[in-house]
């Protein structure tokens, strides 16, 4: 009898590497730039600021009690807004922001959730290749073996044995193949996931022109108006 055929290793497929970072979403309380001007908008429950994080700090000092307050400096000049209305609207301006934000943390969620399934099938495959290695290590042993034994009841044997590792070597072949597919169907999800990031961050960076395109009309209109008040030179 002809000793046991080698049946050709699968690919061995490892661990994927891990999908890219999802692009972080803008602190919901800090606002971009313009100006130069600072500001801090202050509200029952929450606050935001832009420039620096003293702006909050110094907002505070002119709050009364949990008051809706928006303190501004601009040119070396502070100034409090008091006036529901104008605190309302300014709040209104941020409010796509904080919106698409959170639309960015809810998909990196998802990214993070997916990366960790990617993870998972990952170290399946990493077991099956491993053990695919050493069943083929062993087939090669038993076919060099079988090919220098004489007695035809051990090659009998051996041949036995060899159709048991053939058939478990493509099992494994098998597993691992239907792992690839899903790694390959969440990896398109990734891919798709990163596409719609980036069109949420290219609203949102439209979003925060408009904001603060809006802030600086506001404020402008705020001291022309007289609603500002001037509290430091």
């Amino acid at each position: 009898a002809s000793a046991p055929a080698l049946p050709p290793a699968p690919q061995r497929t490892g661990a994927p590497a891990p999908p890219p970072a999802p692009p972080a979403p803008p602190t919901r309380s800090v606002h971009g730039s313009f100006r130069g001007d600072h500001w801090a908008l202050l509200d029952k429950g929450s606050s935001s600021y832009h420039g620096t994080g003293w702006s909050s700090a110094e907002a505070a000092r002119y709050r009364r009690g949990d008051e809706p307050l928006l303190w501004v400096r601009r040119d070396g000049e502070s100034w409090i807004v008091r006036d529901p209305a104008l605190v309302a609207e300014a709040k209104a301006l941020w409010q796509p922001v904080t919106e698409l934000g959170g639309q960015q943390g809810a998909l990196g969620g998802e990214q993070g959730t997916l990366g960790g399934r990617q993870g998972e099938l990952g170290a399946r495959q990493g077991k099956l290749g491993t053990e695919l290695g050493a069943l083929s290590a062993e087939l090669a042993t038993l076919a060099t073996r079988a090919a220098l034994a004489e007695d035809g009841e051990a090659r009998a044997a051996m041949q036995a044995r060899a159709d048991r590792l053939q058939a478990r070597i493509e099992a494994i072949a098998e597993q691992m193949q239907a792992l690839g597919e899903q790694q390959r169907q969440l990896g398109e999800q990734q891919a798709e996931m990163g596409r719609r990031q980036g069109e949420l961050g290219r609203r949102q960076q439209e979003a925060v022109e408009r904001a603060e395109q809006g802030m600086q009309r506001l404020i402008d209109r705020a001291i022309t108006s007289g609603k500002a008040e001037k509290v430091s030179g």
